[in-house]
């Protein structure tokens, strides 16, 4: 992302919209689990759609001009994308709460048994 905001910088743009840009491309690639070089369209358009369902315009807008500037300059090796610097981290298994039914049942066994 360092190069990307260089040449955002570079062509004057505010240092905001720099942020927000990188902010939105990066919250973009590390949410899916394709490869950078297999991304397309398709997964651009529905990312724009949820943040657009979610009432997220001004983040959709930024994600769009973002994403364009991003991926023109990758694909045209402009960009120097290291792979370390898109590694997405380990995603941690969801703990499962017990519901309250569960929560009785095993009360009641622990009082069929004598647990203190």
């Amino acid at each position: 992302m360092y190069d990307f905001r260089n040449y955002l910088k570079s062509k004057g743009y505010g240092t905001g919209t720099i942020r927000n840009y990188t902010y939105q491309v990066r919250i973009f690639i590390y949410s899916n689990d394709l490869p950078l070089d297999q991304l397309t369209d398709k997964e651009i358009g529905e990312h724009r759609d949820k943040l657009k369902e979610e009432g997220k315009i001004s983040n959709a807008n930024h994600f769009m001009c973002g994403a364009k500037i991003f991926f023109w300059l990758w694909k045209r090796k402009i960009l120097d994308v290291h792979v370390r610097e898109f590694h997405r981290k380990e995603r941690k298994k969801k703990i499962r709460f017990i519901t309250r039914k569960e929560l009785v049942a095993i009360c009641g066994y622990m009082v069929e048994v004598g647990v203190n």
